[in-house]
Protein backbone atom coordinates (compact mmCIF):
# COMPACT_ATOMS: atom_id res chain seq x y z
CA UNK A 1 0.00 0.00 0.00
CA UNK A 2 0.89 3.73 -0.25
CA UNK A 3 3.19 5.10 2.31
CA UNK A 4 0.75 7.79 2.89
CA UNK A 5 -3.26 8.87 2.21
CA UNK A 6 -3.90 11.72 -0.36
CA UNK A 7 -0.87 14.13 -1.11
CA UNK A 8 -1.10 17.37 0.98
CA UNK A 9 -0.60 20.67 -0.26
CA UNK A 10 2.68 21.90 -1.31
CA UNK A 11 2.17 24.87 1.20
CA UNK A 12 1.87 23.14 3.92
CA UNK A 13 4.62 21.03 3.16
CA UNK A 14 6.71 23.90 2.79
CA UNK A 15 5.33 25.19 5.96
CA UNK A 16 6.46 21.72 7.66
CA UNK A 17 9.75 21.84 6.50
CA UNK A 18 10.27 25.92 7.43
CA UNK A 19 9.61 24.48 11.05
CA UNK A 20 12.12 21.88 10.90
CA UNK A 21 15.34 23.70 9.16
CA UNK A 22 16.11 27.10 9.78
CA UNK A 23 18.12 27.12 6.34
CA UNK A 24 15.29 26.02 4.40
CA UNK A 25 13.09 28.47 6.14
CA UNK A 26 16.01 31.29 5.25
CA UNK A 27 15.75 29.99 1.52
CA UNK A 28 11.60 30.27 1.49
CA UNK A 29 12.03 33.21 2.67
CA UNK A 30 14.60 34.79 -0.02
CA UNK A 31 13.21 33.21 -3.13
CA UNK A 32 9.44 32.82 -2.20
CA UNK A 33 8.02 29.18 -2.45
CA UNK A 34 8.39 27.25 -4.88
CA UNK A 35 5.56 26.24 -7.90
CA UNK A 36 4.12 22.76 -7.48
CA UNK A 37 5.46 21.08 -11.08
CA UNK A 38 2.83 18.26 -11.25
CA UNK A 39 3.29 16.48 -14.18
CA UNK A 40 0.80 14.08 -16.04
CA UNK A 41 1.78 9.75 -15.09
CA UNK A 42 2.11 6.59 -17.38
CA UNK A 43 4.50 6.17 -20.46
CA UNK A 44 4.83 9.09 -21.87
CA UNK A 45 5.73 10.95 -18.24
CA UNK A 46 8.50 7.76 -17.52
CA UNK A 47 9.90 8.85 -21.42
CA UNK A 48 10.68 12.17 -20.51
CA UNK A 49 12.61 11.64 -17.38
CA UNK A 50 14.44 9.25 -19.29
CA UNK A 51 15.17 11.49 -22.11
CA UNK A 52 16.45 14.13 -19.06
CA UNK A 53 18.98 11.72 -17.71
CA UNK A 54 22.16 12.99 -17.77
CA UNK A 55 21.74 16.64 -20.46
CA UNK A 56 21.01 19.69 -19.17
CA UNK A 57 17.86 21.14 -18.67
CA UNK A 58 17.68 23.13 -22.47
CA UNK A 59 19.52 19.55 -24.19
CA UNK A 60 16.35 17.82 -22.85
CA UNK A 61 13.38 20.29 -23.57
CA UNK A 62 14.84 20.16 -27.26
CA UNK A 63 15.43 16.53 -27.47
CA UNK A 64 11.54 15.83 -25.82
CA UNK A 65 10.49 18.45 -28.35
CA UNK A 66 11.49 16.65 -31.38
CA UNK A 67 10.18 13.43 -29.30
CA UNK A 68 6.78 14.81 -28.79
CA UNK A 69 6.71 16.43 -32.68
CA UNK A 70 7.68 12.65 -34.03
CA UNK A 71 4.38 11.59 -33.69
CA UNK A 72 2.06 9.54 -30.63
CA UNK A 73 3.70 8.65 -27.54
CA UNK A 74 2.20 5.25 -27.09
CA UNK A 75 4.45 2.70 -25.69
CA UNK A 76 2.95 0.17 -28.96
CA UNK A 77 5.24 2.63 -31.45
CA UNK A 78 8.31 3.16 -29.44
CA UNK A 79 8.44 -0.73 -28.92
CA UNK A 80 9.01 -1.02 -32.60
CA UNK A 81 10.83 1.97 -34.14
CA UNK A 82 14.06 1.96 -35.37
CA UNK A 83 17.71 2.96 -34.13
CA UNK A 84 17.85 5.49 -37.23
CA UNK A 85 13.73 6.99 -36.28
CA UNK A 86 14.52 6.99 -32.42
CA UNK A 87 18.26 8.42 -33.23
CA UNK A 88 16.77 10.96 -35.24
CA UNK A 89 14.77 12.71 -32.49
CA UNK A 90 17.51 13.46 -30.42
CA UNK A 91 18.48 10.24 -28.53
CA UNK A 92 21.56 8.43 -27.76
CA UNK A 93 22.43 4.65 -28.23
CA UNK A 94 21.75 3.71 -24.70
CA UNK A 95 18.80 6.06 -24.21
CA UNK A 96 17.18 4.32 -27.36
CA UNK A 97 17.89 1.33 -25.41
CA UNK A 98 16.38 2.24 -22.71
CA UNK A 99 13.29 4.03 -24.40
CA UNK A 100 12.29 0.70 -26.32
CA UNK A 101 12.91 -1.43 -22.82
CA UNK A 102 10.35 1.04 -21.59
CA UNK A 103 7.36 0.47 -23.89
CA UNK A 104 8.29 -3.22 -24.10
CA UNK A 105 7.83 -3.63 -20.72
CA UNK A 106 4.67 -1.30 -20.31
CA UNK A 107 3.16 -3.79 -22.97
CA UNK A 108 4.14 -6.78 -21.48
CA UNK A 109 2.71 -5.20 -17.55
CA UNK A 110 6.35 -6.30 -16.21
CA UNK A 111 5.96 -2.88 -15.65
CA UNK A 112 2.63 -1.60 -14.62
CA UNK A 113 2.26 2.07 -14.17
CA UNK A 114 -1.43 1.80 -13.23
CA UNK A 115 -0.11 -0.14 -9.94
CA UNK A 116 2.45 1.67 -9.23
CA UNK A 117 0.22 4.61 -8.01
CA UNK A 118 -1.33 1.95 -5.26
CA UNK A 119 2.43 1.37 -4.06
CA UNK A 120 4.53 2.27 -1.29
CA UNK A 121 7.47 4.27 -2.14
CA UNK A 122 10.13 1.29 -1.79
CA UNK A 123 7.43 -1.17 -3.65
CA UNK A 124 7.21 1.38 -6.50
CA UNK A 125 11.00 1.41 -6.43
CA UNK A 126 11.72 -2.09 -6.73
CA UNK A 127 8.95 -2.47 -9.50
CA UNK A 128 10.11 0.27 -11.58
CA UNK A 129 14.38 -0.37 -11.20
CA UNK A 130 13.60 -3.75 -12.89
CA UNK A 131 13.68 -2.26 -16.21
CA UNK A 132 16.68 -1.39 -18.15
CA UNK A 133 17.47 2.52 -17.98
CA UNK A 134 15.47 2.89 -14.93
CA UNK A 135 18.05 3.62 -11.84
CA UNK A 136 16.66 5.73 -8.01
CA UNK A 137 16.96 9.28 -9.68
CA UNK A 138 14.31 8.15 -12.65
CA UNK A 139 12.10 6.38 -9.85
CA UNK A 140 12.77 9.69 -7.23
CA UNK A 141 11.63 12.05 -10.11
CA UNK A 142 8.21 10.25 -11.47
CA UNK A 143 7.28 9.82 -7.57
CA UNK A 144 8.12 13.32 -6.65
CA UNK A 145 6.14 14.80 -9.79
CA UNK A 146 4.04 12.50 -11.57
CA UNK A 147 2.86 10.61 -8.02
CA UNK A 148 3.16 13.73 -6.07
CA UNK A 149 4.93 11.91 -3.25
CA UNK A 150 5.67 13.71 0.35
CA UNK A 151 8.85 12.44 1.22
CA UNK A 152 10.73 11.71 -1.83
CA UNK A 153 14.59 12.58 -1.49
CA UNK A 154 16.53 12.83 -4.57
CA UNK A 155 20.03 11.88 -3.50
CA UNK A 156 21.17 11.31 -6.89
CA UNK A 157 20.57 15.13 -8.43
CA UNK A 158 23.13 17.65 -8.83
CA UNK A 159 21.10 20.47 -8.77
CA UNK A 160 19.82 19.52 -5.12
CA UNK A 161 23.18 18.56 -4.20
CA UNK A 162 24.67 21.77 -5.16
CA UNK A 163 21.76 23.71 -3.45
CA UNK A 164 21.99 22.06 -0.16
CA UNK A 165 25.68 22.72 -0.30
CA UNK A 166 25.44 26.39 -0.76
CA UNK A 167 22.78 26.23 1.65
CA UNK A 168 24.49 24.27 4.48
CA UNK A 169 27.99 25.96 3.80
CA UNK A 170 29.51 22.63 3.03
CA UNK A 171 33.07 22.48 1.01
CA UNK A 172 32.17 19.82 -1.04
CA UNK A 173 28.57 18.49 -2.67
CA UNK A 174 27.49 15.74 -0.44
CA UNK A 175 27.35 12.29 -1.03
CA UNK A 176 24.29 9.89 -1.03
CA UNK A 177 25.52 9.24 2.57
CA UNK A 178 25.54 12.73 3.43
CA UNK A 179 22.79 13.68 2.01
CA UNK A 180 20.42 11.41 3.75
CA UNK A 181 21.91 11.96 6.93
CA UNK A 182 21.06 15.74 6.40
CA UNK A 183 17.60 15.32 5.19
CA UNK A 184 16.77 12.65 8.12
CA UNK A 185 15.07 15.10 10.54
CA UNK A 186 12.64 16.65 7.28
CA UNK A 187 10.76 13.58 7.31
CA UNK A 188 8.36 13.16 6.44
CA UNK A 189 8.39 16.05 3.85
CA UNK A 190 11.57 15.49 1.80
CA UNK A 191 9.74 16.07 -1.24
CA UNK A 192 9.49 20.09 -0.53
CA UNK A 193 13.26 20.56 0.53
CA UNK A 194 13.78 19.40 -2.62
CA UNK A 195 11.22 21.80 -4.01
CA UNK A 196 12.78 24.47 -2.16
CA UNK A 197 16.12 23.61 -3.53
CA UNK A 198 15.85 23.26 -6.75
CA UNK A 199 14.27 26.74 -6.57
CA UNK A 200 17.39 27.66 -5.01
CA UNK A 201 19.86 26.15 -7.82
CA UNK A 202 17.71 28.08 -10.42
CA UNK A 203 18.79 31.37 -8.54
CA UNK A 204 22.66 29.93 -8.10
CA UNK A 205 22.63 29.49 -11.98
CA UNK A 206 21.22 32.52 -12.66
CA UNK A 207 23.63 34.65 -10.44
CA UNK A 208 26.60 32.77 -12.13
CA UNK A 209 25.28 33.95 -15.43
CA UNK A 210 25.22 37.70 -14.44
Amino acid sequence: MRDSGPPIDLSQQLANIAELDSDLANLLTQHGPPEARQRPSGFAALLYIIVEQQVSVASGQAIWARVKGSGPLEPERYATLDDETLAGMGLSRPKIRYARALARAVLDRSLDVDAIEQMSDDEARAHMTQVLGIGDWTVDIYLLFSLARDDIWPVGDLAVREALREAKGLDERPDAVTMTAIAEPWRPWRSAAAHILWRHYRWLRAGSRR
